[in-house]
């Protein structure tokens, strides 16, 4: 047996060893507001009990963040069966709150609860590091996959696209919906409150359906066509944060849910909120921020994901990936040791550089970075477009840069990538949470009150509330500053990020003084 292959089964041992069905129990909610909790229907025991579902426990939530933070080991299994905790919660507080004609119905309830458990159930291997090796395989191969149904060519393959075709082929392969004598739309309607439904599409479809009428039961699992907040959210805001983070912060993030979901009823068709629930719509929508900032895109985790990300591209070409993509039950066998099943099967000389880095876990040098903040609310051109634009030529300017140097600097010596750090306001728009929900009472002063910034510091400069254990302790000195308790504020921000692949001091140092003189300047 291989060396590496060996650091692989061990690395990953914990997510490998068990095919059983998962324990129920989760800590993260033995005491979040258990008698409106839900218990687990036949269908949903039925649904955890398939190979596909059960493979979801030999998946990181976090790809390789376990490596960097000590209680990171969360599996996709754990969060999508929270977040199917998380919505039973939510659609009873909603009920409770609401008038008996907006409620939700059980028919209802029970299929938000099967999308919440399988809408995660597409992810490969390492979550999203998978997704982002896969889309840019196939967006520059498109003879790896192919889907007539899939109407987005920018995104050629995507967990959430796998989710559907798999919730639909255990729902209606196995004859699931017959079995439970559910409507004949249930399948339909728990693949679009998966992927999110706009308004006008929900007419066109459900207008005559008499389950499934309602639009508000789209918008509960994922609430990107509405305000953006969803239990999807919820879950993992609450579950990552409690592992990865200091307990202070971790409590911040939970009293905000629940202040939200307490303060939430639904009005004509939609969830409306209370204002007293106002400063906790403000501090969650700051703290995903602050989690993409410094724990889902860590920079030196960051590092070592573009590394398995160049030993994934180099594997998975070898391998038979329209097979694995197109065929689900190929797809079941998808998991974090995938990896080292591929490089047992061959020799594979060419990375093997890259596989040494990986088990040192030495990652690519993070260069520099640069925050571009979204344009104010009070700009007449407030969407991302001129942003984004603004930034592919600043990267086009530092591409003309290398050429002119005399260190012979190629793209394999470097990554130059962009990330968006307000993930709580996908599109782009870019208002103020607070003003893009509804509010159910008056609003005292609402201009100010939108445009105000709110007063977070009473919560962020508390100790014990900054958001992460710092978790390199030898981390070079951008590496500190990145992660200093100085926290910026922005509604949302771009940044762009620069990481040296080579290993030659002289073009890293060259990289740098282009990235000081192009970027930074």
């Amino acid at each position: 047996m291989k060396p590496a292959y060996l650091y692989l089964i061990l690395l990953f041992l914990p997510l490998s060893v068990s095919r059983e069905i998962p324990d129920m129990r989760d800590i993260l909610y033995e005491d979040f507001h258990k008698e409106m909790q839900d218990p687990p229907t036949p269908l949903i025991i039925d649904l955890m009990s398939t190979d596909l579902f059960r493979r979801l426990d030999r998946v990181a939530q976090l790809g390789l963040r376990n490596l960097l933070f000590t209680h990171a080991n969360i599996t996709r299994g754990a969060h999508c069966r929270g977040t199917r905790t998380m919505s039973s919660i939510y659609v009873n507080i909603l009920n409770k709150n609401s008038c008996s004609e907006s409620c939700i119905t059980p028919v209802q309830s029970h299929a938000i609860q099967v999308a919440s458990l399988l809408h995660d159930i597409g992810h490969g291997p390492y979550s999203h590091l998978f997704e982002y090796t896969v889309t840019g395989m196939v967006h520059s191969n498109p003879e790896i996959y192919h889907d007539d149904e899939k109407k987005d060519s920018a995104k050629p393959w995507s967990h959430e696209m796998q989710s559907l075709r798999i919730a639909r082929c255990l729902l209606q392969t196995n004859d699931l919906v017959r079995k439970y004598n559910l409507p004949h739309d249930f399948a339909d309607a728990v693949c679009d409150m998966i992927q999110g439904l706009s308004r006008d599409d929900h007419a066109k479809k459900y207008a005559s359906s008499p389950d499934f009428n309602k639009y508000v039961i789209f918008t509960i699992v994922n609430g990107d066509a509405e305000a953006s907040l969803d239990t999807d959210k919820f879950d993992y805001m609450r579950r990552d944060s409690y592992l990865c983070c200091r307990p202070g912060y971790a409590n911040l993030v939970s009293q905000a849910v629940t202040g939200i979901m307490l303060g939430s009823r639904i009005e004509h068709d939609r969830i409306v909120y209370s204002i007293r629930c106002a400063e906790s719509l403000v501090v969650f929508s700051h703290c995903v921020y602050l989690n993409y900032r410094y724990l889902y895109y860590n920079p030196q985790a960051g590092g070592l994901d573009l590394v398995l990300q160049d030993i994934l591209t180099r594997l998975l070409s070898h391998a038979n990936l329209t097979r694995y993509l197109q065929d689900i039950n190929s797809f079941s066998i998808l998991d974090d040791m995938f990896i080292a099943r591929l490089w047992d099967k061959g020799s594979h000389v060419d990375i093997q550089h890259l596989l040494d880095r990986f088990n040192a876990r030495d990652s690519y040098e993070f260069i520099g970075y640069r925050d571009y903040p979204y344009p104010p609310e009070t700009s007449p051109n407030h969407d991302l477009t001129n942003l984004r634009r603004s930034i592919a030529d600043i990267k086009h300017t530092f591409s003309e840069a290398l050429g002119k140097t005399q260190c012979e600097i190629t793209n394999d010596d470097y990554v130059l990538v962009a990330f968006n750090f307000a993930h709580i306001l996908k599109g782009n728009g870019t208002k103020n949470i607070l003003a893009k929900v509804l509010f159910h009472d008056p609003i005292p002063n609402p201009e100010s009150f939108y445009s105000h910034k709110p007063h977070l510091d009473k919560y962020f400069s508390t100790p014990g509330c900054t958001p992460l254990f710092k978790p390199i302790e030898n981390a070079d000195s951008l590496a500190a500053a990145y992660e200093a308790d100085d926290i910026p504020f922005y509604w949302g921000s771009i940044q762009l990020r620069l990481y040296a692949r080579t290993v030659d001091n002289e073009k890293t140092a060259e990289l740098k003084r282009l990235f000081k003189n192009v970027i930074l300047n």
